[in-house]
């Protein structure tokens, strides 16, 4: 995963050259916002990109599968910064619950 200046996220896929074609806009309207991190578990199913803006932050998720990145409402809503995440090695290409 590329993070541009201008928020855009691309997904880039080994070995797939069509996968270059996945872009994504994050849905921030701050223009002094920048991505901060990207952080994806070891299979690159589970990616959260982390935005830092002049007064808040924002958090979003991105599944390999989807074409849709979803803003984690619980984390804009303390307003931190992700500085690190830990994964489960026993997710699923579909969900990062583990029982």
């Amino acid at each position: 995963m590329l993070a541009t200046k201008q928020r855009e996220i691309w997904r880039w896929v080994f070995n797939d050259d069509a996968s270059l074609k996945n872009s994504y806009s994050l849905p921030i309207n701050e223009s002094k916002a920048h991505v901060n991190k990207i952080f994806s578990d070891n299979k690159g199913h589970h990616n959260i990109i982390t935005v830092e803006g002049k007064e808040n932050y924002f958090a979003f998720y991105l599944n390999y599968k989807s074409n849709k990145i979803r803003e984690l409402f619980k984390i804009k809503d303390i307003n931190v910064l992700i500085e690190s995440v830990g994964w489960d090695e026993r997710c699923s290409d579909n969900s990062t619950n583990v029982k």
